[in-house]
This record gives structure tokens, C-alpha cells and sequence, in this order.
């Protein structure tokens, strides 16, 4: 099982694991390595994966299974790395998509194509930034939370690689809409861009309506994602 990622220093990664049957008979996880990778190609991960394999003694011909985020460059027919693995193993390998990558997919890509949820998307990462990127505004925002009773809650970003980023950032800007928009009013009244275009698009009850709604179904996501996740783990 593989999955690759960025870290904090912008560094391309790919983690490990293995799923092995026991002597007993029972099945069991266990994590192999977190390398980098610099060829970000289905070559370039094949070879990494084979220098993992035989670090570990691990002889492809007994390998029947490989999970990934399925990705084209993992489970391309010709040149993937899942068929690459089939062609060195005597083709007896069972290629799988993850289950929470899959349905994680589904959910980011059901918005293309909607032109107002897209750039409802956009506008709650901006958002983050740009409270996040003032002290002053912090703080001010802190400020209308107690004022007008909000629930306190920090903004949240919305990370490309994490399942479940989206659904906290909608649920807390859900819990502190009114401090948001009043922040954004008195910014856009001093005549910041950013602040302007951000309340003008907010300030809407169709926006307002749209995050409720994505709280709800994303919330449901998330539940799910997490039992596909355990499960998967288990």
C-alpha cells in the first residue's frame, strides 16, 4: 500500500506499508518507509517501491496486492505502477483503489462544473488567508466572536491532500458567519480589494445557504471517509 504526498519543506514523499498474512493465519499491517521521491513518474515510484521491496526482503513474485489513491500514473493499464508490479510478480496482482481516496475524489470532483461552488471553494481558502495573514485581523476577529456570542472557532484552511479539510473549513466558517461578514464589512469600507470581493460574494443568502448545505453533506463524507479509513486500517 503506497500513497504519496508534499511535507512541509515541499518535499515530493511516498509512504509504505505492507499487508502480510501471519503465520496464524490473521492479517497485519505493518509500515515499511517514508521516502522521497524525485521522479514523480510511474518509473520513478516503480523504482523506488522495488528499492523499498528489497530492503525489506520482500520478494515481488509474493506480493498479490497493491492499494493506492488511483491515480492514471498508479493504475495505468500500460505503464502504471500497479502494471508494471503485474508484469514482474507473473501478472497474479490485485490492483485496488482506496476506498476513502475514492470517494474523496468523488466529492471534490462533484463541484466541477458548478461555477458558484467552485468559487465558494476558492473564496473560504482566501478567506483563511487572509485573516490568517494579520495579526490585527485576528484579532479583531476574535474580538466580534465575543461580541456578537459566535461560537470561538479558528478558520481553517482547505489542503488539496487532506480528505477531510474541507468539511472542518465550511463547518467553522458555518459557526462564525457573522463575525466573518462583519469583519469584511469594515475591512471593505477601508477599501481593501481582497476584503471587498470576499463580502460581496459572502454576502448572500445563497452563500450563507451553500455552506449550510456543504456542512450537512460533508459531514456525512467525513463520517464515512473515516470508517473506510479504519476499516481499511484494521
Amino acid at each position: 500500500m503506497i500513497n504519496e504526498s508534499t511535507d512541509i519543506s515541499i518535499t515530493h514523499k511516498m509512504v509504505v506499508y505492507t499487508k502480510l498474512m501471519n503465520c496464524s493465519g490473521r492479517s497485519e499491517i505493518h509500515f515499511l518507509k517514508n521516502i522521497e521521491v524525485c521522479d514523480g513518474t510511474a518509473e520513478g515510484i516503480y523504482s523506488k517501491l522495488k528499492d523499498v521491496c528489497a530492503d525489506f526482503e520482500i520478494p515481488l513474485q509474493k506480493v498479490k496486492g497493491f492499494c493506492s489513491d488511483g491515480a492514471s500514473v498508479m493504475v495505468g493499464r500500460k505503464t502504471g505502477v500497479s502494471a508494471r508490479l503485474k508484469s514482474d510478480s507473473s501478472g497474479l496482482v490485485s490492483s485496488v483503489h482506496c476506498v476513502a481516496h475514492r470517494l474523496a475524489f468523488a466529492a471534490s470532483q462533484a463541484i466541477e462544473g458548478i461555477p458558484f461552488l467552485e468559487k465558494l471553494q476558492t473564496s473560504i481558502s482566501k478567506l483563511f488567508q487572509y485573516i490568517r495573514s494579520s495579526t490585527n485581523r485576528m484579532h479583531k476577529f476574535t474580538e466580534l466572536q465575543d461580541m456578537l456570542d459566535d461560537e470561538k472557532v479558528q478558520l481553517v484552511a482547505v489542503h488539496q491532500v487532506r480528505w477531510l479539510s474541507m468539511h472542518r473549513a465550511v463547518r467553522a466558517l458555518h459557526k462564525s458567519f457573522p463575525s466573518v461578514l462583519l469583519l469584511l464589512e469594515h475591512d471593505a469600507s477601508e477599501d481593501k480589494v481582497t476584503a471587498h470581493g470576499l463580502h460581496s460574494f459572502l454576502n448572500k443568502s445563497v452563500a450563507l445557504l451553500s455552506v449550510a448545505l456543504l456542512r450537512d453533506v460533508l459531514s456525512i463524507i467525513t463520517t464515512l471517509s473515516t470508517v473506510f479509513f479504519l476499516k481499511e486500517g484494521h
